[in-house]
């Protein structure tokens, strides 16, 4: 149940937040390189999201729903009826604290590498096959039960890739394969073609413009086709994406793509 009074103390630390935000980046130039201002208004869009407790209960079911594959990871049942705004009613778990729980690991014997292993394990197939995380998982919110499971609490602040990293990755696995095999291929030619025609410096002029355009289209097609690349590129598209942007999402993810693969061409460019 949320304290009385929470909100409008929050609003007032986050109003205080923001305005200091807005001076530092007005007045100096480490805030505008960093983008303190943006960065306050996304920790304020997240704490006023944590206030609403209807929330953290879609995103409980949401996690639910994946985690049919987690057995040994226990996520609270939602009361859905019974929550509101400012009520949040769940499964309550009986067990202790990860930071509290050294005794009752070794009095019941339990191997606590694989239970690391397998929270590590449930943490990386949320973010990278279910596409919903949990956000916070400090050791407060990671409980040992009194079963011998881990239990997770306070889904108030979550994750999402949005942009389907978890389809491309399960539901195309021969693509990504076939791909780091082309990808392979391109890089042993490049590297018998460097061994067989070693890289020359001479006091001549510069390098003529088609030789740098070649330079250009090689560090493009080497970075385009690098499936690592792309799935970093793509983990990282909500925190660049806007849904709610006056123009269309599509048109956001190709001009982040074409900078994407600019900036790596530059580099191969620059450094020959």
């Amino acid at each position: 149940m949320q304290r009385p009074g929470i909100r409008p103390a929050v609003e007032r630390d986050l109003d205080i937040a923001q305005r200091i935000a807005r001076r530092l980046e007005e007045g100096t130039a480490w805030g505008r390189s960093i983008g303190v201002r943006t960065l306050a208004d996304g920790l304020a869009a997240a704490i006023r999201e944590e206030l609403d407790y209807r929330i953290e209960a879609d995103n409980l079911r949401t996690v639910a729903a994946g985690d049919g594959h987690a057995s040994a990871i226990h996520v609270p049942a939602i009361h859905p009826d019974l929550c509101t705004e400012r009520v949040l009613v769940m499964e309550r778990l009986h067990g202790t604290p990860v930071n509290a729980a050294q005794v009752r690991l070794v009095d019941r014997g339990l191997d606590r590498p694989a239970l690391a292993r397998r929270l590590l394990g449930y943490l990386l197939r949320q973010m990278l096959l279910d596409g919903v995380f949990h956000a916070d998982p400090h050791a407060g919110n990671v409980f040992v039960l009194d079963d011998g499971r881990i239990g997770l609490l306070d889904f108030g602040s979550v994750g999402r890739v949005d942009a389907g990293i978890g389809a491309l990755v399960a539901a195309s696995p021969v693509a990504l394969t076939v791909l780091t095999m082309i990808v392979g291929v391109y890089l042993m030619w490049l590297g018998g073609k460097a061994l067989a025609h070693p890289a020359t410096h001479s006091a001549g002029p510069a390098a003529s413009t088609h030789g740098s355009w070649r330079t250009l289209a090689q560090g493009v097609a080497v970075s385009g086709l690098n499936p690592k690349g792309l799935l970093i590129f793509v983990a990282m598209l909500p925190h660049f994406t806007d849904p709610h942007a006056d123009w269309p999402v599509a048109g956001q993810i190709g001009v982040l793509g074409l900078v994407c693969m600019l900036s790596c061409a530059a580099v191969y460019l620059l450094v020959g």
